[in-house]
């Protein structure tokens, strides 16, 4: 299954009135539930649950495609495009703790984002509410 597959199946279970801030906190919380297997298992003696793991995983990775789907240019599979093409450029070698420290691609213009950032109105996207759902 390629990333852009799994985001339409995936959206087949979408709510029909679309929240940006829903998908935001949702992807938040299933990312803290996912660490929170991992703090339990590193920090409290747990075995490591990696069946609960995965499927908080799983959910997370569900709300990521939720905002692509929202976000008119964005999906799944350019999302990880364009991290890989960062992390070539941030890390040329590999990482290490000092390339992390220089951050090669700070000096580099290839990657740099020339959008402005504006104040985004609800009535710039249709069907998409920013706020809580009726």
């Amino acid at each position: 299954m390629t990333p852009n597959e799994y985001q339409r199946a995936a959206m087949r279970t979408a709510p029909k009135k679309l929240s940006l801030a829903e998908a935001a906190l949702g992807m938040a919380t299933e990312a803290s539930e996912a660490a929170d297997v991992l703090k339990k298992h590193l920090f409290q003696g747990h075995p490591l649950d990696t069946e609960k793991l995965k499927k908080e995983m799983g959910d997370a990775l569900w709300y990521m495609a939720y905002v692509c789907h929202i976000v008119e240019g964005l999906d799944l599979e350019s999302v990880m495009e364009d991290n890989i093409k960062k992390l070539s450029l941030r890390f040329p070698d590999g990482f290490t703790p000092e390339a992390s420290m220089a951050r090669a691609d700070e000096s580099n213009d290839e990657f740099q984002n020339t959008n402005t950032v504006r104040k985004i109105y609800p009535d710039d996207y249709p069907g998409v509410t920013l706020g809580v759902k009726e």
